[in-house]
């Protein structure tokens, strides 16, 4: 593949990838400068996944550096209070939890590719997001 195409495929797919980095870190700021960097690490097989697994990698990263501030946001067409309802919920779990369930339940990301994200096996990233669905269920 050339630049040019990567270039294309990047800017097709950048509103997609910032929405998953903002779900993630809960700033638009941070969501910004977490695709810029996925731009940087680009060695491409599949465009369209292997952008959203670099950017929830570089989430990962910036999520373990410092807490996050606001948590993420699940802008998925709910209402503002359900949304501030998910918000609050989600910012109960632990990092590893939120980000199984919001790539899981979001964005349908396979349980392989975030058990890759994440350095962990498929079992313990389903376990996750399973605790994670009860937790936000169960409130």
């Amino acid at each position: 593949m050339d630049d040019s195409f990567l270039a294309e495929r990047f800017a097709a797919d950048r509103v997609h990838l910032t929405a998953v980095a903002y779900r993630l870190l809960g700033s638009l700021d941070d969501a910004d400068a977490a695709v810029a960097e996925a731009w940087e690490r680009v060695r491409v097989q599949d465009p369209t996944c292997w952008f959203a697994s670099v950017v929830a990698r570089v989430c990962v990263d910036r999520l373990r550096g410092a807490p996050p501030a606001t948590g993420p946001v699940a802008g998925s067409g709910l209402s503002d209070s359900v949304q501030l309802a998910l918000l609050v919920l989600l910012e109960t779990l632990p990092e590893a939890a939120r980000l199984a369930f919001v790539l899981r339940e979001l964005f349908v990301v396979p349980y392989e590719e975030i058990a890759r994200i994440l350095g962990r096996s498929v079992a313990e990233v389903e376990e996750l997001a399973d605790d994670a669905r009860r937790h936000v269920r169960g409130r």
